[in-house]
């Protein structure tokens, strides 16, 4: 008998944790702003950090792996900034960028492709 509602215990416990990190994962998503571009990633990528430093956001580091682009860069309040450029073809490419972990950061991120589009002019 013990066995059982241990077992159950344990199921519960698990459905409820996944319940949670499937919630989180959904909430960072949901954070996150995206846009495809008809250009090369490498043009947005130059982009990308001319508007970062137009904004005087400052550069953590920037990684590539195969057609990926990710940048760390930081506010000087210490806010995170995420950015994801992906080659989709030789002409195609899309960016995501999502900034801290609150719905306020969703504006700043707005407000980052806004510069992005800015440079690209």
């Amino acid at each position: 008998m013990k066995i059982g509602l241990a077992f159950i215990l344990v199921v519960l416990i698990t459905i409820t944790l996944s319940g949670c990190v499937m919630v989180a994962a959904q909430l960072a998503e949901s954070e996150k702003v995206k846009q495809d571009f008809d250009l090369p990633y490498t043009r947005l990528l130059e982009a990308t950090k001319e508007a970062l430093n137009s904004l005087q956001i400052g550069f953590d580091e920037e990684g590539l792996e195969g057609d990926t682009v990710k940048i760390s860069a930081r506010y000087a309040d210490g806010s995170t900034v995420h950015i994801v450029i992906l080659r989709t073809s030789n002409t195609e490419s899309s960016i995501e960028i999502r900034v801290g972990t609150s719905e306020a950061g969703k504006k700043a991120a707005q407000d980052i492709l806004t510069a992005v589009k800015r440079s690209l002019l």
